[in-house]
């Protein structure tokens, strides 16, 4: 039985995970959209992690300020999520899911 590559297998996975994307913005868009919203969250508390453990090194108070702006960000960003129409939770009232999108693009 000849062995495949890691290579071969990534790829592999990589075009399955494209496909199913693809799937879920044609049939299933809110899914899709809950899926790019957690996406941009985890960017977000990310950027703000790396921010504030490097903070003693940084001499600018510019990035850290941009890093501390990105953890309110990503928290509008998980409201917009909890409040959007389909998959409203009740925590935030779905008629405020545009408003928080806005307000954290805005910010």
């Amino acid at each position: 039985m000849p062995k495949h590559s890691p290579k071969f297998i990534i790829v592999v996975v990589q075009l399955i995970g494209l496909g199913l994307l693809y799937y879920l913005s044609t049939e299933k868009y809110p899914v899709f959209h809950l899926l790019t919203e957690f996406f941009s969250i985890v960017i977000g508390i990310t950027i703000f992690l790396i921010t504030f453990n490097s903070s003693r090194f940084l001499k600018n108070n510019y990035l850290i300020s941009v890093g501390i702006a990105f953890l309110f960000i990503a928290i509008l960003d998980v409201f917009h999520a909890l409040a959007m129409p389909d998959f409203g939770l009740g925590i935030v009232p779905e008629s405020h899911s545009i408003q928080l999108w806005i307000a954290a693009r805005f910010f």
